[in-house]
């Protein structure tokens, strides 16, 4: 199985729970295996969606997996490497993707305006918008 784990920059796990996650290292708890409570919680490439985070790693796990509806939770885990695909500029695309995707549910008079937000937010990850511009652009939004 393919798994996945979400930390922030420096290893600390970003949705609840202790510890530094570190490359190659194995980490484990004890007991039973309780999804959203007790064990190490991983993710199959169509749960990162539900955990996305600054760093996403390749994982694996060791012994008994439980599954639940968007996460895997183990006993024995660890990750092996960064996903180098998805870095701030990938992370800034993705959300003006899926931002451009609601844009059927926002008030009509609204569209354009956000559209262009969109825009900016796309022209910042390419390096072709200043901070200014995303500012300016995130006030018209809000």
């Amino acid at each position: 199985m393919r798994l996945f784990k979400v930390t922030a920059e420096d290893g600390r796990s970003m949705h609840g729970g202790t510890g530094r996650w570190t490359p190659g290292r194995w980490r484990s708890v004890r007991g039973e295996i309780v999804p959203c409570s007790r064990g190490l919680h991983l993710c199959r490439p169509a749960d990162l969606v539900h955990w996305l985070g600054p760093v996403i790693w390749e994982a694996e796990a060791e012994g008994d997996v439980v599954e639940a509806a968007d996460k895997v939770v183990c006993l024995r885990a660890r990750v092996l490497r960064r996903v180098e695909a998805w870095d701030e500029r990938t992370a800034r695309l993705f959300a003006a993707s899926c931002a451009e995707d609601a844009l059927e549910f926002a008030h009509p008079s609204q569209r354009e305006l956000l559209a262009a937000v969109i825009a900016t937010v796309r022209a910042y990850a390419d390096g072709r918008a200043t901070d200014a511009d995303l500012a300016a652009a995130g006030a018209a939004a809000w």
